[in-house]
């Protein structure tokens, strides 16, 4: 038992033990730190003219242990967002080299160790290679990622990272590594050229641009502490962009969750395995055009290396399956039995697997932009089918699931089933001053950074939403925001944060509430750890 830390205190509503049992340490054990890094996914990106060498700065945060022996994987190829999700689809079209360094205190830098050589030559589909550093990363603490490629001009290469401004991050261009390493030792500012559309989803022409990077990160000396793995998709991954990452490069409402220092269950680091977009029936397997197995085969290469044990802890949390919505209830049912049932056990047999009701889906008229849950309309499926498949799910499936965490229960709106909360619920002052400029806008109250809020521009009927980049104190008692776009305000608008992005995921206002209402005691779910 960790000392200072309770033997037991029972949380009466959820029927869990606060309390954590005793961590057994394994410092030779090669397991994940860091829950900012992200698969390759999305869009490939085609290198502009005097843009073949493409690098950046990225923060990263480290788990409650410290880590030594660090590896890195770098890929040759990405997943897909969408339909097709997560088949490992997306190639670059030419092979590129990659570099990085690490640092932590972003001022001295050790170069990675690529088998030997400071760089890799990573042809077009490569599986990909690991490289190591030759430094320890405290526990609780920030360290620094300088990755960087070259790509012959006017080929594509692909990406993992949206940078995150407000946490100094950066994404640099130049014609060759001589020119990128001069920008990054002055942490000269953005290219123009790369910086545009920022906190913004979209395609490679209309969305913030995807800075190539490590995949998945691990180290020695682990603590013992559980690593779940969570079958995850868009529902973990994309309900945040960049602007709104926490000061450890957490998005979304799981990451924040298990990386919350609670003072009974820990700190803990999830190895997620989804991005945007991923189904059920597309996960863990294919092959060729459809193939979604590169990913397992990195994590079963870690597995080897750690002489059979894997680098996650026998919990597997069955999140993804959102996207497999049917009308047809045994279709949506079996896509995610047959993916944790079928092919993750007839893969990882004798893993704990938890079930994970889902969220459900609403829409709204245009005006209202989720004002009011009165507002709000739920479609089929989500009408006809999900109560059933969640109620399956918190059952154990008919024996197939050990436990279960009740998604639903903490995204949707208690007092109206199937509703997500109205924007009503978070009001948080008003608009101080008229102005029709993203930079000249000012509030009555603070504002969550890379929140999306609405904007009462005409009382009682349309509501106008805008995502604030920046929220900061003017001195005066008033708060200056930059919005991300331009917008006509009027003088003593009501302003109120939003819970839900678009009917389906959560916005940051809807991510924090959450939150508040997710107890840390269900972190006791993710034992035994083995």
């Amino acid at each position: 038992m960790i000392i200072g830390l309770p033997l037991a205190l029972t949380n009466t509503a959820f029927g869990v033990d606060e309390s954590h049992p005793e961590w057994v340490p394994d410092p030779t054990r090669y397991m994940p730190f860091s829950m900012g890094w992200r698969w390759p996914a999305a869009f490939s990106i085609v290198a502009g003219a005097g843009l073949g060498a493409v690098g950046g700065i990225l923060a990263f945060a480290t788990g409650a242990w410290d880590v030594t022996s660090p590896r890195f994987h770098f890929s040759g190829w990405a997943c897909t967002e969408g339909s097709n999700s997560p088949q490992e689809t997306v190639y670059p079209t030419a092979a590129f080299d990659v570099g990085c360094d690490i640092s932590t205190d972003r001022t001295n830098w050790v170069p990675f160790d690529f088998s030997g050589s400071a760089s890799f030559n990573m042809p077009a589909q490569s599986q990909g290679t690991w490289a190591t550093a030759n430094i320890t990363l405290p526990k609780n603490s920030i360290f620094y990622l300088r990755p960087k490629l070259l790509i012959a001009e006017g080929q594509s290469y692909i990406g993992n990272y949206r940078i995150q401004k407000h946490r100094n991050e950066k994404m640099w261009g130049a014609a060759d590594w001589t020119a990128l390493q001069a920008l990054m030792d002055a942490d000269a500012a953005n290219t123009a050229a790369l910086d545009q559309f920022y906190n913004t989803v979209g395609n490679a022409s209309n969305s913030q641009l995807l800075l190539y990077g490590p995949d998945l990160m691990v180290g020695l000396g682990w603590d013992g502490s559980p690593v779940p793995l969570v079958l995850s998709d868009s529902l973990v991954e994309r309900q945040e962009i960049a602007a709104s990452a926490d000061t450890r490069r957490n998005l979304g409402l799981w990451r924040r969750w298990l990386d919350e220092p609670d003072p009974k269950q820990g700190r803990l680091v999830g190895l997620f395995m989804g991005v945007p977009g991923t189904k059920a029936q597309n996960e863990l397997t294919g092959s060729g055009s459809t193939i979604a197995t590169r990913r397992w085969a990195i994590i079963d290469e870690v597995k080897t290396l750690n002489g059979g044990k894997n680098c996650w802890t026998g919990i597997a949390a069955a999140e993804s399956g959102t996207n497999d919505n049917n009308t047809t209830l045994s279709t949506w049912q079996n896509a995610i039995y047959n993916l944790t049932l079928t092919r993750f056990l007839g893969r990882y047999p004798g893993t704990k697997m938890l079930a994970v009701p889902m969220p459900g889906r609403t829409s709204v008229g245009t005006s209202l932009n989720f004002q009011t849950v009165a507002g709000q309309t739920i479609g089929a499926p989500w009408s006809t089918n999900l109560d059933t498949i969640n109620a399956a799910l918190r059952t154990g499936g008919g024996g197939r699931y050990s436990d279960y965490i009740d998604a639903y229960a903490f995204t949707m709106d208690p007092a109206n089933h199937g509703k997500f909360k109205g924007a009503e619920s978070f009001p948080i002052g008003n608009v101080s001053g008229a102005t029709s400029s993203s930079t000249a806008a000012k509030a009555t109250q603070p504002i969550l950074a890379g929140a999306r809020v609405n904007f009462e521009t005409v009382p009682g009927t349309t509501y106008t939403t805008q995502i604030v980049l920046t929220c900061t104190p003017d001195g005066s008692g008033l708060y200056d925001l930059v919005l991300q776009g331009s917008m006509t305000l009027p003088d003593g608008a009501a302003i109120f944060g939003r819970a839900t992005e678009d009917g389906t995921h959560l916005a940051l206002y809807g991510i924090m509430d959450a939150l508040a209402r997710w107890p840390q005691s269900q972190k006791s779910k993710l034992y035994p750890v083995v």
